[in-house]
C-alpha cells in the first residue's frame, strides 16, 4: 500500500461513517474487503423490518386469543431486575448463617461473608437494617418461614434492632408459606411494642395472609382495626377480602361486607371492586343489580370496563333465564370496545345458551369455537356442553342424551383433560334428570376410584333430586345419611334442594331440620319456594306441629289458635306470637294461662344478640 492509501485510510479513522461512505460506495475498501455503503444499508434495514412487520401481521392471525394477547406483551411479565436480583442473591446466600457469617466469625466490621466454591471466604456486603431487610424480602419471596425466624433472632447479635419494615417483611413470609396465626403472633407482639406500632403495610399484609388462607372473617377485622387506627383502606385490601367471600361461598356475608364498604364509605370504588361486585351478582342471580353497578361505574364514577369485567357482567347475565338477550347485548358491546371474546366468554355464552333452552345456539356456539381454531377448548367447554345435554332432556326428551355424554366423555378421555368435579357433575345429572338410578348410583360409587373425583355436596343433592322424582322416600334418607356423613357444607343452593325433596317425600321432620339448619346459616328469603312447599305439605297431611314450625322458621302467619287444638300446638303457637311481640291469646281463647316452660322459652329467646361489627 503506497503513502498516499496509508493516509487516507487514516484520515477515514473515527470520522462519520456518511463522510467515508462517498468513496466506499463502489462496494469495495482501500484493502479490498467488500462492504455496502451507508445508504445501501439503510435501504436494507428497512425491507428487512417491513419483512418482520409481515410476519408478525401472519403470525398474529395463526395464534390463539391467548397467545396473541403474550405475544403483543399481554401475557406473563417478565421478570424484573429486582426479583432476579433477589434469585441470584438466594441462590449464594441460602441461610442465615451464610449471611451473617461462617462458622460464628464476627467482623469487627460488621461484614457478611459467604462461601465460594473453593470454601475460601469472600465479602459480601456490610450488615445493616437495610441489608437484612433485603435478606429478609428474598426469604418472603421464597416462604422460607423457619431462616426467617432464625434472621430475627440473629440479627441483634450483629447489632441491628428489628424496625418495622423488619416485621412487615415477616409478616409477609407468613403469607408466603401460608402460616396465618404466626402472623398473628408477630402482629400481636408489635401491638405490645411502645416504639414500634403497625402500619397501612403491616395491616395489608396481615390482611393479604389471613385471607388467602380462608380466614376472611378475621381479615376483615383486621381491615376494621386499620379503619378505627386512622388508616385509609385502599381497593387492594377490600378486594382481596371481597374476593375470598366470593371464593369461600359465602356470598351472604359478601354482600353485607359491600354494603358496610358503603355504609361507611371506606374507599372509593374501582374496577376491581366493580368486577367483583359483578361476579357476586352473576353467584346470586342478582342481575338487575349488576346492571346498575355497570351503568353507575361507566356514568358516574367513569371507569371504562376492561374484558375481565365485561365477562363478570355476561356471566351476571346469563345466571338468569330472562336475560339471555342482554349477555348477547354485553358481548356485542364488548367486541365493539376492541375486547375479543376470550375462551371464558366463549364458555359463559354456551352456559348460557344451555340455560335458556336455546339448544340450537348451544350447538352453534361449540361449533364456532372448534372451527375458528382461536381457542383452545378446555374441560370448562365439555362441561357447559354436557349440561346442555342434561338440559335438554327435560325440554325435548331427548332419548339420545346418554349417548351423547358418553361421546363427550369419551373425547375429554382422549383429549387427557383432568375431569374434575363440576364436569363429574355435569355427567351424573345427565343420568339423574333421566331417572336412570343404575348408572347414576354407579357413577357415584366409581367417581374416586376411576376418575379421581371424591363426591361432594352437588353429587349427593343431585341424587337426592332423583329419588325424590322418582319419589323414594328410603333413597332420600340414605343419601342424606350419606352426606352428612361427609361433613360438607352445605350451600344455599343444596339446602334448598334437600327441602324440596324433602318436602316431595313427605319426610317432614327431616325438611323442618334442614330448613333450620338453611338459616343458621343466613340463607333464607322469605319467599323461598322451598319453605313454601314443605308448608304446603305439612297442611296436607294436618301436621299441625309442623306447621307451626315452618311458619316459625320462615315468619309465615300463624294458625289461628282455636279451643280444638291441642294445649301443646297452642302453647308453641303463642311461644312463636310472642317470640314475633304479637297479640295475647286472652281475646282468642278466654282463660289461656301459658306455662312456664313456655315463658321461659320465650324469655331465652328475647334476649339481645351481639350484631355484627359492620352494623354498630
Amino acid at each position: 500500500m503506497n503513502e498516499e492509501s496509508k493516509t487516507k485510510v487514516g484520515e477515514s479513522k473515527g470520522e462519520d461513517v456518511r463522510n467515508e461512505g462517498y468513496e466506499r460506495r463502489e462496494g469495495k475498501d482501500d484493502f479490498g474487503r467488500s462492504y455496502q455503503s451507508t445508504e445501501q444499508v439503510g435501504l436494507i434495514e428497512s425491507q428487512q423490518k417491513k419483512k418482520k412487520a409481515v410476519e408478525r401481521g401472519e403470525r398474529l392471525l395463526n395464534m390463539t386469543d391467548q397467545a396473541a394477547a403474550s405475544f403483543l406483551g399481554g401475557g406473563p411479565k417478565r421478570r424484573s431486575q429486582k426479583e432476579s436480583l433477589r434469585d441470584e442473591m438466594f441462590s449464594r446466600l441460602q441461610t442465615p448463617e451464610q449471611f451473617f457469617g461462617v462458622s460464628n466469625r464476627r467482623s469487627s466490621q460488621n461484614l457478611s461473608y459467604s462461601i465460594d466454591s473453593q470454601n475460601s471466604l469472600s465479602y459480601v456486603q456490610p450488615i445493616n437494617p437495610r441489608t437484612v431487610n433485603s435478606f429478609l424480602q428474598v426469604l418472603a419471596y421464597h416462604g422460607k418461614l423457619d431462616d426467617a425466624k432464625k434472621t430475627f433472632e440473629m440479627m441483634r447479635d450483629y447489632g441491628v434492632e428489628p424496625n418495622i419494615y423488619h416485621y412487615n417483611s415477616l409478616i409477609n413470609v407468613c403469607a408466603k408459606a401460608r402460616a396465618p396465626e404466626e402472623a398473628l403472633k408477630i402482629f400481636q407482639n408489635m401491638k405490645r411494642m411502645s416504639d414500634i406500632k403497625p402500619d397501612w403495610v403491616t395491616y395489608g399484609a396481615l390482611i393479604n395472609v389471613l385471607a388467602k388462607n380462608g380466614n376472611i372473617h378475621r381479615a376483615q377485622q383486621i381491615l376494621k382495626m386499620a379503619v378505627q387506627a386512622g388508616y385509609t383502606a385502599n381497593q387492594h385490601m377490600v378486594s382481596t377480602i371481597l374476593t375470598g367471600y366470593i371464593k369461600m361461598g359465602d356470598y351472604n356475608t359478601a354482600w353485607k361486607f359491600w354494603d358496610y364498604l358503603e355504609e361507611h364509605k371506606v374507599c372509593s370504588r374501582n374496577l376491581a371492586l366493580y368486577t367483583n361486585a359483578f361476579t357476586l351478582c352473576a353467584k346470586t342471580n342478582q342481575t338487575e343489580k349488576a346492571i346498575l353497578l355497570f351503568n353507575t361505574m361507566k356514568d358516574k364514577d367513569e371507569i371504562n370496563p376492561d374484558d375481565v369485567a365485561y365477562n363478570a357482567m355476561i356471566a351476571a347475565c346469563a345466571a338468569r333465564t330472562d336475560y339471555y338477550e342482554e349477555a348477547v347485548k354485553y358481548m356485542e358491546r364488548m367486541k365493539g370496545e376492541g375486547h375479543l371474546p376470550s375462551l371464558f366468554t366463549m364458555n359463559t355464552m354456551l352456559h348460557a345458551a344451555s340455560v335458556n333452552k336455546d339448544i340450537k345456539g348451544a350447538e352453534q356456539i361449540f361449533s364456532d369455537m372448534t372451527n375458528s381454531g382461536l381457542y383452545d377448548l378446555d374441560i370448562v367447554t365439555y362441561t357447559s356442553l354436557l349440561n346442555t345435554v342434561a338440559r335438554s332432556q327435560v325440554w325435548t326428551k331427548d332419548p339420545q342424551a346418554e349417548a351423547k355424554a358418553d361421546l363427550i366423555l369419551n373425547e375429554v378421555n382422549l383429549r387427557g383433560f383432568k375431569i374434575d368435579s363440576k364436569f363429574m357433575g355435569a355427567l351424573l345429572g345427565v343420568y339423574t334428570v333421566g331417572n336412570n338410578v343404575e348408572k347414576a348410583q354407579r357413577l357415584m360409587r366409581e367417581m374416586e376410584s376411576r376418575f379421581g373425583v371424591v363426591p361432594d355436596v352437588s353429587h349427593h343433592t343431585s341424587m337426592i333430586q332423583m329419588y325424590s322424582e322418582i319419589h323414594d322416600p328410603e333413597g332420600v334418607k340414605n343419601q342424606l345419611n350419606s352426606l352428612d356423613k361427609t361433613g360438607y357444607l352445605i350451600d344455599q343452593r343444596g339446602y334448598q334442594a334437600i327441602v324440596t325433596s324433602c318436602a316431595k317425600t313427605y319426610l317432614l321432620k327431616s325438611g323442618v331440620s334442614y330448613a333450620r339448619k338453611m338459616i343458621e346459616a343466613d340463607y333464607h328469603s322469605k319467599n323461598s319456594n322451598c319453605l313454601r312447599v314443605l308448608l304446603e305439605k305439612a297442611r296436607d297431611l294436618g301436621d299441625l306441629g309442623t306447621e307451626v314450625d315452618i311458619c316459625e322458621i320462615a315468619d309465615f302467619q300463624l294458625p289461628e289458635p282455636n279451643i280444638d287444638m291441642k294445649r301443646e300446638i297452642i302453647e308453641r303457637i303463642y311461644e312463636v306470637q310472642q317470640k314475633r311481640k304479637g297479640s295475647h291469646f286472652s281475646k282468642v281463647i278466654p282463660g289461656f294461662v301459658p306455662s312456664e316452660s313456655a315463658k321461659k322459652a320465650t324469655k331465652e329467646h328475647n334476649k339481645e344478640r351481639p350484631s355484627p361489627f359492620w352494623s354498630k
